[in-house]
């Protein structure tokens, strides 16, 4: 009788592993813009009839990629009470580039707000584009 001996490749590098043994492609990174806001909101006087107030916020663009049609919300709170919610836009052709920083100067928040809030979120959105 007659023994048939059988060796197997370790670590799944044999024929048929898919492995291939060759140089690997490095990991494609993502390249995203990431706008967040870098300062709290400032409320301006409050002007006109309806005493609506202007505000302001200063946002970064933190990630490794570039944005356009960039907008936003300003959100004002008492306590955990939502009060108001304003919303404000860059000009759509306008590229935020990766490190760039840029203000939101707009109006208007009222002035029963501005006066009752106690704190104001304010938070980005964006489109990633190509940097070029």
């Amino acid at each position: 009788m007659m023994a048939l001996l059988l060796i197997l490749p370790a670590c799944g590098e044999g024929v048929g592993s898919g492995g291939g043994g060759g140089p690997t492609e490095p990991p494609v990174e993502e390249v995203a813009a990431n706008i967040v806001a870098i300062a709290g909101v400032e409320i301006g006087l409050c002007e006109g009839i309806g005493l609506d107030c202007s505000y302001s916020q200063d946002y970064r663009n933190l990630g490794t990629g570039c944005a356009n049609n960039v907008r936003g919300k300003v959100r004002a709170f008492q306590g955990d009470t939502l009060l108001e919610t304003v919303e404000w836009w860059l000009a759509t052709s306008t590229v935020i580039q990766p490190g760039e920083t840029f203000s939101v100067e707009d109006c208007c928040i009222t002035s029963g707000t501005a006066t009752a809030a106690n704190r104001y979120t304010g938070e980005a959105f964006w489109n990633n584009v190509s940097c070029n």
